[in-house]
């Protein structure tokens, strides 16, 4: 934190170095929350709906985003870089925002998309997967977007119809060799209906003795969620016998080991430095599986994750990541 900046309420530091209704650093002020969300919105990726709680509210007292599906690069269909330009009933007020927009803008956008705020820093966001999400070709990137967003294991601890229904499928379900790469709880919510709710806040983190202003998010379930019976451990086992392709008994000794060094692979990519490293290390080999490295949490009712807000910026999309780390 620079000096003259600190405050001991963090969102008003936030308030004071971002413009207003922004949540995420300014590169560009031609692309505010709106050039993302028509980004989305265009290429038929998401289904946004906002809510208030009074009419005469302005901001969104909660959001639902219903993912359709996540574009790999080689199925962009031109050069990444080449620009597109959004439809003309998104060019009425072309001084407002970019009309254009490329794959690395679209990449760029899962991350930014959902910082929204309203004034009480109570905005929550519910997330699930449309039923005709097609998980073949997900992009590397959105492993990070998973971490940040995405569903946890803890999550599921205290509703064991939903948390037998994903171990019954974690066990049986044979990834395909490109799917390895991703987390069986990331493919177990794009098959079933597994909605969660996901919440942001700034504060601080300590950093060799300075304050660090940094993002937390938590994970927690959704309360009003009536349908967990789509997710139980019947309902898996009559999809794997419509969907399954092999045997359910793996013949190939290996393919557990090779699916777990996929994993490992994709996670040990994240740390930045030798200290994140060999924490990564010593968390795989403290619980023999990758997969529960990143899904450890202090708290039963919620899972949250901090991110340092001093490398807040696009290259962190793009293979450079940020900070992270697990409360």
């Amino acid at each position: 934190m620079e000096e003259g900046f600190y405050h001991e309420n963090p969102s008003i530091v936030a308030s004071k170095i971002f413009p207003p209704k922004w949540h995420y650093k300014p590169w560009n002020l031609a692309k505010p929350q709106s050039y993302y969300t028509t980004i989305l919105e265009i290429t038929d990726s998401v289904k946004f709906k906002h809510f208030k709680l009074h009419s005469d509210h302005t901001e969104p007292a909660y959001s639902t985003c219903i993912i359709h599906k996540v574009i790999h690069p080689k199925d962009w269909g031109q050069p990444l870089h080449q620009p597109l330009s959004f439809p003309i009933q998104y060019r009425t007020s072309p001084q407002d925002f970019n009309t254009t927009y490329t794959y690395w803008d679209y990449q760029q956008t899962w991350f930014n998309v959902f910082l929204i705020q309203n004034q009480n820093h109570s905005h929550s966001w519910l997330f699930y997967f449309h039923n005709t999400m097609n998980t073949t070709n997900l992009p590397l990137w959105f492993l990070q977007w998973w971490d940040f967003y995405g569903c946890h294991v803890d999550y599921l601890k205290e509703h064991p119809l939903v948390e037998n229904g994903y171990l019954h499928f974690k066990n049986n379900f044979q990834l395909a060799p490109s799917k390895r790469k991703f987390s069986s709880l990331l493919i177990f919510c794009t098959k079933f209906f597994v909605p969660w709710v996901c919440s942001w806040f700034f504060d601080y983190n300590l950093q060799n003795g300075h304050p660090v202003l940094i993002r937390k998010f938590k994970i927690k379930w959704w309360d009003s969620f009536a349908a967990e019976s789509k997710s139980s451990k019947l309902a898996v086992t009559e999809w794997l016998q419509k969907h399954q392709t092999t045997p359910i008994i793996d013949p190939h000794p290996q393919s557990k080991f090779l699916a777990r060094k996929a994993q490992t692979a994709a996670l040990l990519a994240f740390a930045r430095t030798e200290e994140e490293y060999l924490q990564i290390v010593q968390g795989i080999i403290q619980s023999q599986d990758p997969e529960t490295v990143l899904s450890q949490s202090s708290s039963s009712g919620s899972t949250s994750l901090a991110i340092s807000l001093g490398n807040d910026n696009e290259d962190d999309y793009f293979g450079i990541l940020s900070s992270i780390t697990r409360r």
